[in-house]
């Protein structure tokens, strides 16, 4: 008697399970991630590194085609009870395996819920217990209607809509090329006003390149700078402005950071405002919080009273997925060192 009661609310549970709970749970991951639309918030080591490295990929479309596949597979849990097991299953496991991964690599977080994503480690103990459970319970056997159906696909479609809806936006303009004017005598002893950029070194960039609306390269991309001239780097070249001291002259350290980066604090105030002769070389530049500001007032730590060789600033409008604090080594204007994550080595702190 016992044993046949416990069927139907066995499969209740089940139900339960892979209808409501785990389609909620994946909805409410994409809700986050639709809210700040950044592809910063792709997996770094899972999704990525590798996507970045193919050419014609655009991390952008790649976030809404992810989160409008989400949108998708939650609506078919839902709406479609005969595949809802199956669906829920897949994504848990992918979920899982690209947590492990993400882990295995050292990341702090997997962008799940956008800036509130838990620590991955977390977020794989909630996605391995929910794919035990629906491993372990049945939810029965359900039909599903054509009106089921038909709303599925609706939904789908309108998630689909939604995320690329929100996740792509329009590049910002492009930046004018700041030059400069420079008198030339014609032949009948008048001159006239040549635009050239200027013959000697200028912290104005001739011909910034337009911005982008994402900016990111990968870790071993980043490295592969090491030996190149400084003002062949793409990230320097989307800077209208430059050192003030020309870097092609004796050892510059171009240090990339943000104001809400802890390790970016400890080492302005550890190692910068420690070593006067260490930051007089530092030319820091500091990485916009969003796209369309340069800080969080209440999350950016105070700065130091140290003297640096020059404090610089990305331009505001690119969504710049840049490891931080990024360090790159200059010796009379080549690459010799580049440390993402880091600067102690670069430095030779270590």
């Amino acid at each position: 008697m016992h044993e046949t009661e416990s069927r139907p609310i066995s499969a209740l549970i089940g139900q339960v399970l892979v209808r409501v709970v785990v389609p909620a749970w994946i909805l409410t991951g994409a809700i986050f991630k639709l809210i700040e639309a950044s592809p910063s918030l792709l997996p770094r080591y899972s999704i990525l590194d590798p996507a970045s490295r193919i050419e014609f990929i655009n991390l952008e479309v790649l976030l809404a085609t992810l989160i409008g596949l989400e949108i998708t597979a939650a609506m078919a849990m839902i709406f479609l009870p005969r595949i809802a097991r199956l669906t829920a299953i897949f994504m848990l496991a992918c979920f899982c395996a690209i947590l492990i991964n993400e882990i295995r690599n050292g990341a702090t977080s997997c962008g799940c819920f956008g800036g509130w994503s838990p620590p991955p480690e977390l977020m794989l103990a909630i996605d391995g217990a929910l794919l035990v459970g629906v491993l372990a319970i049945a939810p029965g056997k359900w039909k599903s209607s054509l009106a089921s159906t038909a709303a599925m696909i609706l939904l789908s479609v309108c998630g689909f809509v939604a995320s690329f809806a929100l996740v792509l936006r329009s590049p910002p303009p492009p930046v004018e090329p700041i030059v400069e004017a420079i008198e030339e005598p014609i032949g009948d002893g008048t001159v006239e006003s040549v635009i050239k950029p200027a013959p000697t070194y200028s912290s104005r960039n001739p011909s910034p390149l337009p911005l982008p609306s994402y900016w990111y390269m990968g870790d071993s991309e980043i490295e592969g700078w090491a030996g190149s001239s400084w003002h062949e780097l793409n990230l320097i070249q989307l800077m209208p402005r430059w050192p003030k001291n020309d870097p092609a002259i004796g050892t510059r350290y171009l240090v990339f950071y943000r104001r809400s980066c802890s390790h970016c604090e400890e080492m302005f105030h550890n190692d910068f405002a420690a070593n006067a002769e260490l930051s007089r070389h530092v030319v820091a530049i500091e990485i916009p919080e969003d796209t369309d500001r340069l800080r969080d007032p209440d999350n950016a730590w105070p700065m130091p009273e140290i003297e640096l060789d020059d404090m610089l600033e990305l331009p505001v409008g690119t969504d710049w997925i840049v490891p931080t604090p990024l360090t790159i080594k200059l010796v009379d204007g080549r690459v010799t060192c580049v440390e993402p994550e880091g600067h102690r080595r670069c430095m030779g702190l270590e």
